[in-house]
Parts: C-alpha cells; sequence; structure tokens
C-alpha cells in the first residue's frame, strides 16, 4: 500500500488532482485496476488516505512546536504567548513548503480547489484528523 500512496503522491505533485487516476496509477505501478481496487474503493478513498497522513504529519509538526513554543514563553502574559503562538505558526507556514512539499501541496489543493474532490461517505475520515 505504501507504494500506492507514494505513486499517488507523485502524481498529484506533477499533474495535479485531475492527473490521478486509478488507471494512470496502474499503469505507473504495473498493477491491475482490481489489484489497486482492493485496497482503495476509489480514487476518493486513495486521495482521502493520502489527505488523513498529510494531515496527522502537519498535526505532529504544530503539537511540537508549539508545546517548544509554550515552554519558551511560559513567561509572558497570556496575549503576549497568544501572539507568539500566532507567530511562530505562521512562520512555521512559510517554511513547510520546503520541509514537507507533498503535504503542503496536498494541503494547498484540498484548500484552494473549489470542487468537491471527495464523495460525502469519505470525508469522515478527513474531518475527524
Amino acid at each position: 500500500m505504501e507504494a500506492i500512496l507514494a505513486c499517488a503522491m507523485e502524481v498529484l505533485l506533477a499533474e495535479g488532482i485531475d492527473g490521478l487516476t486509478i488507471g494512470r496509477l496502474a499503469a505507473d505501478l504495473d498493477y491491475t485496476k482490481g489489484a489497486l481496487y482492493r485496497y482503495f474503493a476509489s480514487k476518493d478513498a486513495l486521495i482521502a488516505e493520502l489527505q488523513v497522513r498529510s494531515l496527522r504529519r502537519v498535526h505532529g509538526r504544530y503539537r511540537a512546536l508549539w508545546t517548544h513554543a509554550r515552554a519558551a514563553m511560559a513567561e509572558l502574559t497570556p496575549r503576549q504567548q497568544a501572539l507568539g503562538l500566532l507567530a511562530a505558526t505562521a512562520d512555521d507556514y512559510v517554511h513547510m513548503a520546503a520541509d514537507l512539499p507533498a503535504d503542503f501541496a496536498l494541503i494547498r489543493v484540498a484548500v484552494g480547489d473549489p470542487r468537491h474532490l471527495l464523495a460525502a461517505e469519505e470525508v469522515a475520515p478527513v474531518m475527524e484528523t
């Protein structure tokens, strides 16, 4: 499954959401479409899994950042701490494109594309994350 996800992410980065198809992945991986459908019921399910994994990595990154920042700002007022966390988050977001390019690109596509990219039943795992 990891090879499928890695290939799907490469296609997304290179060609966007419209370039990602089950047929394209099958051809790139030398699998049959049926073999891919054993792992993912649809393109939507595949995208949902990629988003969940990306969001978990980004969430872990921010949890670590906020833990460190809170400790460093323990002596500041609550207002100063809130502003410091906001500044640290914004600064980290600027660097995320270089540090986590695939995750950043996937989140950017998911946030910036006005189309409904996932079917309603595929949204729940992403929203939960």
